[in-house]
């Protein structure tokens, strides 16, 4: 069968190597599928004959096996001996196979023995390892440089047609006892001299290491890939302060980004912009990717489904573009990425109240066990200090961080990643309603307030002043405060409208001041005045939907109307909900405190600009784009994705809506970012002088032994970090000149190749000879290395020489 090994590169690097796999994507490789005509057909086994069709009498690529070799000379037949091979790596499909044991008849026992093939990740494949171990050391297991480790890479494929069954204790068991194949041709061993690259193409500076992700942008579309998304600092102020409150075209960090992009080797990244566009949302859509150096137009090779790292070899990258799960997909831990509390002082002002199963009063969080939902990572995030409001307890009992009106639904979709940020910086408070906790109407200040109703205090100022017509509390005189901090949607680059509660029974100043008092000395229930924080999402630009950030407008006016169909449409997209508490000791706003909470979010359709519904007159001569839902303008029917030119100033009918201009996608994701700040620095001359200081000997003193050598009689000592053309001479101590080496290779001589390969490194090995070939004797010796333009290093070297014992050939 034609199974192969791809191709292997290896970048050498101080103190580390960066396997890299490439030529992988074809049928040799990761697209092998061969049928294996010693399968049978059928077998008779349980007293039955059971037939196979074609596809199950195949065996499929299914992963990677990386070994580090005892030397050279180990072959394909001694991976088994782990004093001669050891594994240092590995990687396979992610599906339903993860480890796999191939059977061997024994003679002796007269059974079967269990050989365990692979102990699969299934986590996906992966194209490029960084190796800064040696598997075969004693001590210290770090990677020394100027030392020659040797690799080979073998693919493996898999098959089961028919489960191993071990009872039969004969050797012509029908059963499937070989399900690991390993690949056979193409398998080579490679050499790797890890050294610092630092003079390599007359001088090279790194600017980022293996693994280190790319800052990536968002044009179009939306969704994470189940990444935990970071929005950049300059996206973050520009929804905090941008007039309608947005970043449209968010910036995120390198490794939060809603894709996956990632330097594997640092030597070969260069100034280069790229764009890259989904094709399509769903699991089975690809994506393409343009260089703008090369004008390349890259493929996917695996659709969006499968987990992938597809390498750009030619910029030393990787591409990682996967659709993300759904939420609440139980399956996949709910679609539950991660959440975190950050705290930038030194004492953490903030704590919050825990959902506890075992009260009534604390039992907040709707939870599996003693309540209905069964949606666990949820319910316990944070150790049940944060949940999704449709999660939370719905009562009219004064803890419940809801009402009991039945009827209300809420958009379970609508649940994204936000930031939630307490500071002290007045000039990112969010104003915002304050809502009545309060269950009782009698018991309300003032009374007759229903519980998530506007509390009826009078409106503040961000300093708790009731002066309604100031600068910061001119909108509405009743019912609205300040939170200290604010919300945003991380996948949209959004500012959120938000709200908090207050208890008029336990404090009615209507200022965001939880205490730290869970119960009063009459074990009253006091949870530090109820302050729940509640977030709301903004998922559409309809008349009935939740605007982004409006200042509490939206809230304050349908709380206002006492309108229950309005009070369901404000909460249907209400998506977060905490219950803060001040630390003992603690002092308010003492220091910035952020919660992070990260969901699922599959790709989507989704575009920056806002949409235009029925009614809006449109402006001759510009275009428009439909984006939900078909509209009818002068007498013209458009469907989602079409284009059209206004001829008139009129408006459209139709439940659909336009945006003004074209999509850049299809409203489909897009994403542009560059590897410019990350690129290598070469012909530097900066680093080439202060590599002259890194120019050594090794080892030095040299005691009649080093590890470079091979035999008896070997003698050799190392030159290290010399740079590609220089002139190293080697003088004894009064002055005469004994060996001398004019260094002239290829600048970028960091590849590592096959062992019969010259593997040219950045290293001279001085056999301890003069230029007639004869050893030199024992002493001090001076070593001048004149590097041309740059400067001169100038090393002394003892040398200790050993005499040759011919009684031992």
């Amino acid at each position: 069968m034609a199974h192969s090994a791809p191709d292997v590169t290896v970048r050498e690097l101080n103190n580390e190597l960066i396997v890299s796999i490439e030529n992988y994507a074809n049928k040799k490789v990761e697209f092998y599928s061969e049928k294996d005509p010693i399968i049978p057909s059928f077998i008779y086994f349980n007293n039955q004959t059971i037939s196979f069709t074609d596809e199950q009498r195949t065996y499929n690529f299914q992963g990677y096996q990386l070994f580090q070799l005892r030397d050279e000379s180990v072959t394909l037949a001694d991976l088994a001996d782990i004093d001669k091979a050891r594994l240092v790596a590995q990687c396979d499909i992610k599906d339903s196979i993860a480890m796999i044991v191939n059977y061997k008849w024994n003679d002796n026992s007269k059974f079967w023995d269990a050989q365990i093939k692979v102990q699969g990740e299934n986590k996906g494949l992966k194209h490029a390892f960084d190796i800064t171990k040696d598997a075969f050391a004693q001590g210290a297991d770090r990677l020394i440089n100027y030392k020659t480790y040797y690799y080979t890479l073998v693919s493996y494929a898999h098959n089961e047609y028919y489960p191993f069954f071990g009872g039969l204790g004969y050797p012509e068991n029908p059963t499937q006892n070989k399900s690991y194949l390993r690949g056979r041709l193409n398998v080579k061993v490679y050499a790797a001299v890890p050294h610092n690259p630092i003079n390599e193409n007359f001088g090279t500076a790194l600017n980022s290491q293996f693994a280190q992700g790319i800052a990536v942008q968002r044009i179009e579309g939306q969704g994470n890939g189940n990444h935990a998304l970071d929005l950049s600092e300059a996206s973050v102020n520009e929804a905090l302060t941008a007039p309608d409150y947005r970043s449209y075209f968010p910036i995120y960090i390198g490794g939060h980004a809603p894709i996956t992009v990632a330097v594997y080797d640092p030597m070969k990244l260069r100034t280069n912009d790229f764009e890259t566009k989904l094709t399509g949302i769903t699991d089975n859509d690809g994506w393409s990717m343009t260089s703008s150096r090369s004008n390349e137009v890259i493929k996917n090779e695996y659709p969006i489904g499968i987990q992938n790292e597809q390498m750009i070899v030619e910029d030393g990258i990787s591409a990682n573009i996967k659709n993300s799960y759904a939420l609440l997909d139980s399956v996949n831990n709910d679609g539950f990425i991660e959440a975190t509390l950050e705290s930038e002082g030194v004492n953490n002002w903030l704590t919050f109240v825990k959902d506890n199963d075992n009260t009534v009063i604390e039992n907040w969080i709707r939870s599996a066990g003693k309540d209905s939902l069964k949606h666990l990572p949820f319910t316990k995030i944070l150790d049940g200090t944060v949940a999704p409001f449709i999660f939370v307890r719905g009562s009219s009992d004064s803890y419940a961080p809801f009402s009991n009106i039945p009827a209300y639904t809420v958009d379970s979709q609508a649940l994204a990643s936000v930031d939630i940020v307490f500071t002290s910086d007045k000039s990112k408070w969010t104003r915002c309603p304050v809502l009545e906790i309060q269950g009782t109407i009698t018991q309300t200040v003032p009374n007759g307030i229903k519980k998530m109703d506007l509390r009826g205090g009078a409106s503040v100022d961000k300093n708790g002043v009731a002066n309604f017509g100031a600068v910061d509390n001119n909108d509405f005189a009743t019912g609205m405060s300040w939170f200290p901090g604010y919300a945003i949607n991380i996948e949209t680059g959004e500012r959120l409208n938000m709200a908090f509660g207050e208890n008029s029974a336990v404090n009615h100043d209507m200022i965001f001041n939880p205490s730290d008092v869970m119960y009063d000395a009459n074990k009253k229930a006091i949870l530090g005045g109820f302050h729940y924080v509640y977030v709301f999402n903004h998922v559409a630009d309809g008349p009935a939907n939740m605007p982004r950030y409006d200042e509490g407008k939206f809230i304050h006016q349908k709380l206002s109307a006492l309108n229950t169909d309005m009070k369901k449409q404000l909460y249907r997209e209400c998506i977060w909900v905490t219950l803060p508490l001040l630390k003992k000791g603690g002092v308010l706003n003492s220091c910035d405190v952020k919660m992070r909470l990260r969901v699922a979010k599959p790709f989507a359709n989704y575009d920056t600009r806002k949409e235009i519904f029925e009614g809006t007159t449109l402006k001759t001569g510009t275009t428009y784009t439909v984006k939900v839902s078909q509209i009818i303008y002068n007498n013209n029917i458009y469907q989602p994705g079409e284009t059209f030119t206004a001829t008139q100033n009129i408006s459209f009918s139709g439940s659909g809506s336009v945006v003004a201009g074209s999509f850049l996608n299809s409203a489909m994701p897009m994403y542009r970012f560059n590897t410019n700040p990350l690129q290598a620095v070469t012909n530097n001359d900066e680093a080439s002088k202060s590599a002259l200081d890194i120019i050594n000997v090794v080892p030095n003193p040299y005691y009649a032994y080093s590890a470079y050598e091979k035999n008896q009689l070997d003698n050799v000592i190392k030159i290290t970090n010399v740079p590609s053309r220089c002139t190293i001479s080697i003088y004894t101590i009064n002055g005469t000149l004994i060996r001398k080496y004019k260094r002239d290779v290829q600048p970028d001589n960091s590849k590592a190749g096959l062992v019969e390969e010259n593997n040219m490194n950045t290293s001279v090995n001085w056999d301890l000879k003069n230029s007639k070939a004869i050893p030199v004797a024992s002493g001090m010796y001076i070593i001048h290395v004149d590097v041309p333009g740059i400067g001169v290093r100038t090393l002394h070297a003892m040398v200790i020489m050993r005499q040759v014992d011919v009684d031992t050939f």
